[in-house]
């Protein structure tokens, strides 16, 4: 089919000899539209590196505070539990003395001669101060 030719003519084309052309904008619409899809993506990825950086940051200055904090602690401990101290305390805010082992009863029983083949149980009820 062929497409019979016009003449030029001096008069101004009118909005009916005038095709619109779609295409070439929507195209560009359409690009414009990814690539500002794809920076706002890139960017929110990129903020939230940084706010991890900035988490993992804060972790690890919490960690060093809170090994500090177990160091003092641990100082501390030992020198509450020094045995000096303990026992200092033990005469001083207790009232205990240290005993008399001439005076003391031996609560296990001493093995007797046949005793050795048969291996006795301690009875731990008649200890005093033991623990129930």
């Amino acid at each position: 089919m062929s497409v019979p030719l016009r003449r030029p003519s001096s008069q101004p084309p009118t909005s009916a000899d005038v095709r619109p052309r779609l295409g070439l904008p929507l195209a560009f619409i359409a690009v414009a539209v990814g690539v500002t899809a794809s920076l706002v993506v890139f960017v929110r990825v990129k903020s939230a590196q940084i706010e991890v950086g900035y988490r993992i940051h804060d972790l690890r200055q919490e960690l060093v505070s809170l090994e500090q904090q177990h160091s003092a602690l641990e100082v501390e401990r030992t020198a509450l539990l020094r045995p000096s101290r303990l026992a200092h305390l033990a005469r001083t805010e207790l009232g205990l003395v240290p005993a008399d082992v001439s005076n003391s009863v031996s609560s296990t029983p001493q093995p007797s001669a046949g005793d050795h083949l048969a291996p006795q149980q301690e009875d731990v009820g008649d200890v005093v101060g033991a623990p129930l």
